[in-house]
């Protein structure tokens, strides 16, 4: 408990979550219940997950041992959480501007689908040899599955044609801000600068790609516009042909680190954007057991979920392929599909899903 500590009240301008730290999901469900008392808390950023202590620090234990340590403190977090219905819990936390699931009630043409969504693509090393989009690829391809790539766009450059690939497959990118920070503290305009630059290589891969864009309309959506090419998009996106003016298409963003701000929600509704998170994921940042994580996303798995992994690197949470893997086994083994949020929610728009902006 020492590691999660309480600070001041976050301002009345300002409302937060966190999906990264399940003691922040711990804390945020007790302050809707305290009716008023609000809790804010704090967690290192993902470069120090499962990090070894500094070393001014005294060590009580080996590295090794802490971060098993570290490991089942957030599996017993995350089974306590788990207690509380996650559809419901998710509901309460981050309101109706965001969409976790499709309810098979309200949209029953969604039954027997799920979206698979991957965070934090392609990969954050520049080295080639420690991405690992073509494994992930070939497992898609296994399973005939399909799933939207959130990028963090700056690590698109040296990427690009695996994830023009992954489009020609039928995968889709979606909006995952430039940087893996919290964009909660930024300004109205510095956040819609970099909303709009993310959006921008997005579009230039899709571009590059040839992708025909699906014709399902966004909630909130516009049809897209032909945008100005940024002076810092990846050289290999900036020689690109220039951006053609594309069908309107369901414009998916998902906050880092789940925060959110009342100057994002302004932003995402001025230019169409649906924050995404999910009711399906297991807390992988934290927790490198393949198996506990795969059981648990299983657990959570039902028709219409929208299910979140982070993308595995050589040597930075590996153990994701595994975990995918057994995912998608169970899946199979259920009848369930894999499909992309793009074409979840197409599916939900059929006659009979009549759903609401």
């Amino acid at each position: 408990a020492a590691a999660m500590r309480a600070a001041p009240p976050p301002s009345r301008s300002r409302d937060t979550a966190c999906w990264t730290s399940m003691e922040g999901l711990v804390l945020c469900c007790a302050s809707q219940r305290d009716r008023g008392k609000s809790v804010d808390f704090q967690y290192p950023g993902d470069d120090t997950e499962q990090s070894r202590p500094p070393d001014d620090q005294p060590r009580l234990l080996s590295g090794v041992a802490l971060a098993d340590w570290k490991t089942e403190f957030h599996k017993a977090c995350w089974r306590t959480v788990s207690l509380v219905p996650g559809r419901s819990a998710m509901s309460l936390m981050f309101g109706p501007d965001t969409r976790c699931f499709y309810d098979v009630a309200s949209y029953p043409n969604v039954r027997g689908k799920l979206a698979l969504t991957i965070d934090d693509a392609p990969c954050r090393d520049r080295d080639p040899k420690n991405s690992m989009i073509s494994d992930v690829l070939d497992l898609l391809r296994e399973f005939k599955a399909q799933a939207t790539f959130f990028l963090c766009t700056d690590y698109v450059e040296g990427y690009e044609e695996p994830m023009a690939e992954a489009l020609r497959e039928g995968h889709e990118v979606a909006n995952h801000c430039p940087e893996d920070r919290s964009y909660a503290d930024d300004g109205e305009a510095d956040f819609e600068a970099a909303l709009l630059r993310a959006e921008e290589v997005c579009d230039r891969l899709r571009n590059c790609a040839g992708e025909d864009a699906p014709a399902a309309v966004a909630e909130g959506a516009v049809a897209d516009a032909p945008r100005t090419l940024s002076d810092d998009l990846p050289p290999a996106l900036a020689a690109a042909t220039p951006l053609s003016p594309l069908p309107a298409r369901p414009r998916w963003f998902r906050a880092p680190h789940a925060k959110m701000s009342s100057a994002m929600r302004q932003v995402l509704s001025r230019h169409g954007y649906t924050n995404v998170l999910t009711d399906c994921y297991a807390n992988d940042p934290w927790i490198s057991d393949a198996d506990f994580l795969a059981r648990t996303m299983l657990g959570a798995a039902a028709d219409g979920s929208v299910a979140v992994i982070h993308m595995p690197e050589r040597g930075f949470r590996e153990y994701n392929l595994r975990a995918m893997r057994l995912f998608l086994e169970g899946l199979r083994d259920r009848g369930i599909s894999v499909v992309t949020l793009g074409s979840l929610h197409a599916e939900a728009l059929r006659p009979n899903s009549d759903l609401p902006l």
